[in-house]
């Protein structure tokens, strides 16, 4: 087994082995110029900018655009559909009106034919 094996093994199980090589490696790194501009870099490499975050701002506020104008476009088909079935309710309900209505003066335009008649 190679030296680097075992020493990953040893850091796998020696948690207080862990921290020591950490701490030597943090204090060789901050010590270092090129190791901290390295590391640095890396971090920048990572990091969001503000042109990525305006960005990212802009995709969304378009975003949240389309799913405005998709939901007012529902909602203005939602609005006729109820108004279809309101105006359909509302012609159920004048033709009832109207047959009994019409009925009724029909019975009493039959009984005055009646009376008329005698």
């Amino acid at each position: 087994m190679s030296l680097v094996r075992q020493l990953i093994d040893e850091l796998k199980v020696d948690s207080n082995a862990q921290k020591e090589l950490a701490e030597r490696l943090a204090l060789t790194i901050s010590e270092d110029t090129n190791l901290r501009v390295l590391l640095l870099n890396a971090l920048i490499a990572e990091a969001a900018t503000k042109r990525d975050i305006e960005s990212a701002k802009g995709e969304l506020k378009q975003e949240i655009s389309a799913v405005r104008s998709e939901l007012k476009q529902e909602i203005s088909e939602l609005r006729a559909d109820m108004r279809t079935y309101f105006y359909g309710f509302m012609g159920g309900i004048l033709a009832t009106i109207l047959t009994v209505v019409l009925i009724t003066l029909n019975s009493y335009n039959s009984q005055l034919m009646v009376i008329n008649f005698l």
